[in-house]
């Protein structure tokens, strides 16, 4: 398994574009893909098709075990 991560602190890089299309490049030539979108913007979820619910837990606050996920599920 070979893990690639855009990181940055500063926005407008083009991070979470460049991670959707090379996604997309991997998925179509057939590898498995997870994108991990740790924005709290979830722009990469959004362009990825699916829908974030209004008030849902960000991955920071679950990180800081802020969120209680047992009750999520």
């Amino acid at each position: 398994m070979q893990t690639v991560s855009s990181i940055s602190l500063a926005g407008g890089q083009g991070k979470t574009t460049m991670v959707l299309f090379v996604a997309r490049l991997l998925a179509a030539k057939g590898h498995t893909v997870l994108a991990i979108d740790a924005d709290p913007q979830s722009s990469l979820t959004t362009f990825l098709g699916f829908t974030v619910e209004p008030d849902s837990p960000t991955l920071l606050e679950v990180l800081k075990k802020q969120v209680d996920t047992k009750r999520m599920f």
